[in-house]
């Protein structure tokens, strides 16, 4: 998982983790981290924490939760409604990962009280990259 594999013994860099960029068969754009274990006998991909990348008209780009509402943090995705699949760089790797963080943080604490409602909004994070 995503908080495991950032407390292990061996640290690895950012650069290392499998956080990548997918473009989905009906145009969604979806960044997560990606699971080298699938179901078996499957051709699916294990994305863990995805989230939908939007751009404005600036070319900033917005992260959002793609299964906002589901309980679950991985997702199984068929191989063929995938179009391509690419790395993403360290920056945009940085925002993803801030953001998972900070959902896992806060969904940690357990139901939030009326004073702690704000500390994790499923607002859209932009990240520019010029």
């Amino acid at each position: 998982m995503i908080n495991s594999s950032m407390s292990e013994e061996k640290k690895i860099s950012i650069t290392e983790l499998p956080i990548r960029y997918f473009k989905m068969m009906n145009g969604d754009s979806i960044i997560s981290y990606l699971h080298d274990e699938a179901l078996e006998g499957e051709e699916v991909y294990a994305l863990e924490e995805p989230m939908l990348v939007t751009t404005d008209d600036d070319h900033r780009y917005n992260l959002s939760p793609w299964f906002p509402f589901s309980k679950e943090n991985i997702h199984f995705i068929d191989v063929e409604k995938v179009l391509s699949t690419d790395s993403v760089d360290d920056g945009i790797k940085n925002t993803y990962l801030r953001l998972v963080l900070d959902k896992t943080e806060y969904e940690s604490r357990g139901t939030p009280t009326q004073a702690s409602s704000t500390a994790f909004h499923v607002e859209q994070l932009s990240y520019s990259k010029h």
